[in-house]
């Protein structure tokens, strides 16, 4: 049973947040491989959902931009009131430039031919 106490025996090693869990992640060099798979997938779910939304002017996909911006903003302003502009401020910045220029490309390459 976890009694709350930092003192429980699991040692200083463990990481406390989610900031620390991505750092300590981070420094294992046979992690990056799934590191780059998981943000290649969230930038492509992302720019789908900004070429849904914006560029298509689907409905459910505007939904979907709406709750995705609200809940960035929402971590972002977490983040940076308990520790600063941090890793995980980064990554969802750096996630939604990514998809910003995945949703870019593919328009200027012509993947979304409609007819």
């Amino acid at each position: 049973m976890d009694s709350g106490n930092p003192d429980d025996g699991r040692g200083n090693d463990d990481p406390s947040s989610v900031e620390d869990w991505l750092r300590s992640a981070l420094k294992e060099p046979t992690l990056w491989p799934v590191f780059l798979v998981m943000a290649g997938a969230v930038i492509t779910l992302g720019g789908g959902v900004l070429l849904f939304g914006l560029y298509l002017g689907n409905l459910g996909g505007l939904a979907a931009l709406a709750i995705l911006l609200l809940m960035s903003a929402d971590a972002i302003r977490q983040d940076v009131k308990a520790r600063g502009f941090g890793w995980i401020s980064r990554g969802i910045t750096g996630a939604w430039l990514g998809s910003g220029l995945a949703a870019v490309a593919a328009v200027l390459l012509g993947l979304l031919e409609l007819g």
